[in-house]
């Protein structure tokens, strides 16, 4: 049986859960820790959603009318939490939504639904299993393509895919929250004590993407120790370090990229990145065969891996020139 570093982690919580332990997780993941509502307090309908953590038809009604404010929406979600209802809130909501519009599948309901639907939708579907939000993404990411330049639907999509993340690289958490903070495109159309709350958490998992007073990172001088590595370890740990900054580096520019394209783009995009990926362990694997064994094969493989990073980046920049 594979056990994977994922399994256990949705193990663990799961015994914490059945245990009535259900505070470690708030402190622990970007969904179950950014309570940003609190910036809305003022807000009845927030007030209303943080007491009772239950649909009711007055919040039903609230998030269904285009006179309310689309941050405003969000932060009664957010107020209504990832606790034990989340999920029957999910459910819930989307059975309205089935019924307002009269939508057959999911597919006739994703075409129906406006931005603000969309966005509420996907992210109550994400807290209400946050431990998997992977459902939750087409929601999102048609609500990014309706309203692209809305910061707070690109906040929401983020700790989503940060969420995500988490099981796998805890930089990315950090990159993701950023490329939106840092984006100049996007309309504030959020507090910015929500997004300082928000910000506030993903900033932890910053950290995570720093070089560390290793081998192959730069001095504060500016000056790069792998100009003086000499041994075979030292040039070997270089390689390694060199690998690990580039490949942050294309993180980043993709998830930039990323966070600009509509679904169907970013679909294609995803499977041609997974292909690349792929193709790149298997040509690095090969090139570096003849070495295994030998102390020099670390160096010629993580040199090959930086090789086709850089390359990489180069096609997604020339692809996406904007």
């Amino acid at each position: 049986m594979n056990i994977t570093s994922k399994n256990l982690l949705c193990l663990a919580k799961g015994l914490l859960l059945l245990a009535g332990i259900s505070g470690c997780a708030q402190a622990d993941s970007p969904l179950t820790s950014t309570d940003f509502y609190t910036a809305y307090q003022d807000i009845e309908a927030v007030q209303r959603a943080a007491a009772q953590k239950e649909i009711d038809p007055e919040i039903l009604g609230f998030l269904s009318s285009p006179a309310n404010p689309i941050d405003l929406k969000a932060a009664v979600v957010n107020a209504l939490s990832w606790d034990i209802t989340a999920a029957q809130n999910a459910r819930s909501y989307r059975l309205f939504l089935h019924e307002f519009h009269q939508a057959g599948g999911e597919e006739e309901l994703l075409d129906k639904l406006s931005t603000d639907e969309l966005l509420c939708l996907g992210y109550l579907t994400a807290l209400g299993n946050y431990f998997e939000p992977d459902s939750a993404l087409p929601w999102l990411r048609a609500a990014r393509e309706k309203n692209p330049a809305s910061l707070t639907v690109s906040l929401i999509l983020a700790l989503t895919e940060a969420q995500i993340a988490m099981d796998t690289d805890w930089c990315r958490v950090w990159r993701l929250g950023e490329a939106v903070f840092d984006d100049p495109r996007l309309t504030p159309d959020i507090r910015p004590e929500a997004v300082g709350i928000v910000k506030d958490y993903l900033i932890l998992y910053k950290d995570y993407c720093d070089p560390e007073t290793l081998p192959g990172t730069r001095s504060a001088e500016g000056k790069d120790p792998c100009e003086n590595a000499r041994t075979q370890a030292e040039l070997n740990e270089c390689a390694a370090r060199q690998f690990r900054d580039a490949d942050e580096d294309l993180v980043h520019i993709y998830n930039e990229i990323a966070a600009s394209l509509s679904p169907g783009i970013l679909e294609s995009l995803e499977a041609e990145q997974s292909a690349w990926m792929q193709l790149r362990e298997a040509h690095c694997d090969s090139l570096a065969s003849e070495y295994e064994g030998g102390s020099i094969y670390p160096l010629m493989y993580y040199n090959c891996l930086r090789e086709m990073v850089e390359n990489r980046i180069m096609e997604l920049r020339m692809q996406f020139p904007d």
